[in-house]
């Protein structure tokens, strides 16, 4: 399996499926989680009123992209527990959950926006580490 990195706009990115990280009660969610929620037309914050996801490790909601809003087909809300206390375990949870998830719907590729991703203590060169082997593990 291929893997690669980018710094690109979310908003534009071509994708079969975005995975965008969620946390519990988080009311202020990144920069990018906003400006991807308003060029969505305010996909994640109506799925998240709706109370389908709540943002613990583990949760997950697809969600369609209405055609025209941004370059992905659907968004993946993937639950990461608490904001600032998310541990390994969390976050291997939370990434099985997904990949798995993925594997039974017609979506060729994926995109993980890291920028949003809060692990205590641990760099981007440890993350993209685990996300990798996660990924071929899953």
């Amino acid at each position: 399996m291929d893997f690669t990195s980018k710094k690109t706009d979310p908003v534009k990115l071509k994708t079969d499926a975005l995975i965008v990280p969620i946390y519990e009660n988080d009311d202020s969610p990144s920069s990018l989680v906003a400006s991807l929620d308003a060029a969505s037309a305010n996909l994640i914050t109506s799925t998240l009123a709706m109370k389908d996801i709540s943002g613990k490790s583990g949760d997950l909601q697809t969600v369609p992209v209405p055609a025209g809003t941004i370059g992905a087909k659907r968004l993946v809300l993937m639950g990461l527990g608490e904001k600032g206390k998310t541990k390994l375990l969390d976050l291997r949870k939370a990434v099985v959950a997904t990949i798995k998830s993925l594997k039974g719907t017609a979506a060729k590729d994926a995109a993980l926006l890291v920028e949003p991703l809060d692990i205590p203590e641990r760099d981007a060169t440890w993350l993209a580490q685990q996300l990798v082997e996660l990924a071929g593990q899953a």
